[in-house]
């Protein structure tokens, strides 16, 4: 049963041709350059801080326990 699966899918697999599976180029995937991607800086990622991060669950933190 398992072989027959294998082998479906294997034919599925090599149902397009090298060529048309390549269609999508590497410069066309990479499209996005690395710059595009890294476009929100390092301080745009980090626009809250640690202590915003940490206020929240500080607050939250103290509501369970006065519950």
């Amino acid at each position: 049963r398992r072989e027959e699966q294998n082998e479906r899918m294997k034919e599925q697999r090599n149902k397009g041709t090298k060529e048309q599976r390549n269609k999508g180029t590497k410069e066309q995937r990479n499209k996005g350059t690395k710059e595009q991607r890294n476009k929100g800086t390092k301080e745009q990622k980090n626009k809250r801080t640690k202590e915003q991060k940490n206020k929240r669950t500080k607050e939250q933190r103290n509501k369970r326990t006065k519950e």
